[in-house]
C-alpha cells in the first residue's frame, strides 16, 4: 500500500492491491483502489476535456487567420459580409472563453452569486418575450401559458443574472433541436408544499417537440463538451448543459432531463421557493 500511495503521488496508476487475510485490511484495500480508479478516470477524461477545448478554438481560429491571411495577401477582398462573418467566429472564441473561466470559477468555489427575490410570472413573460424572435425565425412556437392565480406569488431567491443563464441555455438548447413546426412550452409550478404551508420548490420546464436524445446518451448530456450529434454541426460550445446544472446546484436547486426519441425533451430546474411564497 506504501509503494501504491507513492506511486499515486508520482502521478502514476498503481496495479490495484490485492485482498488481505483480515476484513479491515481488505475494505481499506478496496477503498484505496476504488480512490486510484477515480483519479485515473478524473485524469483521463482531463485530457479528453483539453483536447475536445482545444478542437472547439481551433476551429473559429482556423477560419479567422485563414481569411486575415487572404485579405492581407489580396486574395479575398474585405468586404463587408466577410468582416462580419470574422466577428462571428471571433465572438464565438470569446463565447467559450467566457464558458470556460465560469467553469473554473465553479469548480475553484470562487463563483460569486447576487440573489435576489424574483417572480416565478415575470421571470417566464421576460424570458418568452427574449427568445420569441428566434423562435419565430425558426418557425417554432414558443408557448408561456399565465401561472395559476397564487397569493402571494412564487417567489425565490436567486442571482438573475446566473438564473437567465440557466434557463437561456435550456431554451436555446430546446430551438436548437426543435424542427420548424415544433413547439417549445416554458412552464412553471410549485412543488413540495408542506402541511403547515411552508414552501417547498418551483419546478421550471422546457419542453420541446424535438428529436430526442437515446436513452444511452442521456446521462451523458451534462458531460462538459458532451454532443449528442457526433457532427457538431449544432451551434455552441458544447457547454452550456454543464454550465447549466453547475449554477443550478449552486443555487441550492437541481436540474434534469427526461426524453423519448421523435418525440421531444423536457428539462426541469427546481429551486428552493422563498419563504414568503
Amino acid at each position: 500500500m506504501r509503494r501504491a500511495a507513492r506511486a499515486l503521488t508520482r502521478g502514476e496508476q498503481p496495479p490495484p492491491l490485492p485482498a488481505s487475510s483480515t476484513a479491515e485490511l481488505t475494505e481499506v484495500s478496496r477503498a484505496f483502489n476504488d480512490m486510484a480508479a477515480e483519479l485515473e478516470r478524473r485524469r483521463i477524461a482531463s485530457q479528453q476535456f483539453s483536447a475536445d477545448i482545444a478542437h472547439e478554438l481551433n476551429t473559429p481560429l482556423s477560419v479567422i487567420r485563414g481569411t486575415l491571411e487572404a485579405m492581407q495577401d489580396g486574395t479575398l477582398p474585405a468586404t463587408p459580409e466577410r468582416l462580419a462573418r470574422l466577428q462571428v467566429q471571433a465572438g464565438q472564441v470569446q463565447h467559450i472563453a467566457a464558458d470556460l473561466r465560469l467553469l473554473s470559477m465553479a469548480d475553484a468555489g470562487d463563483l460569486t452569486l447576487r440573489p435576489e427575490s424574483l417572480r416565478a410570472d415575470h421571470l417566464l413573460e421576460e424570458l418568452a418575450g427574449a427568445f420569441s424572435e428566434a423562435a419565430d425565425r425558426q418557425g417554432v412556437t414558443l408557448h408561456a401559458p399565465p401561472l395559476h392565480a397564487h397569493a402571494p406569488p412564487l417567489t425565490v431567491q436567486a442571482d438573475p443574472l446566473r438564473l437567465g443563464q440557466i434557463l437561456g441555455n435550456l431554451l436555446q438548447n430546446a430551438l436548437n433541436h426543435t424542427p420548424a413546426g415544433g413547439r417549445v412550452t416554458l412552464t412553471a409550478s410549485a412543488l413540495s408544499f408542506s402541511d403547515d404551508g411552508a414552501p417547498g420548490e418551483l419546478a421550471v420546464t422546457v419542453q420541446d417537440t424535438g428529436c430526442g436524445i437515446p436513452a444511452h446518451q442521456l446521462p451523458l448530456v451534462f458531460d462538459r463538451l458532451y454532443r449528442a450529434d457526433p457532427s457538431r454541426s449544432r451551434p455552441g460550445s458544447g457547454l452550456g448543459l454543464s454550465i447549466a446544472r453547475t449554477l443550478a446546484e449552486a443555487h441550492g436547486g437541481r436540474l434534469t432531463l427526461t426524453s423519448v426519441p421523435g418525440q421531444g425533451t423536457t428539462a426541469t430546474l427546481t429551486l428552493p421557493l422563498s419563504s414568503t411564497s
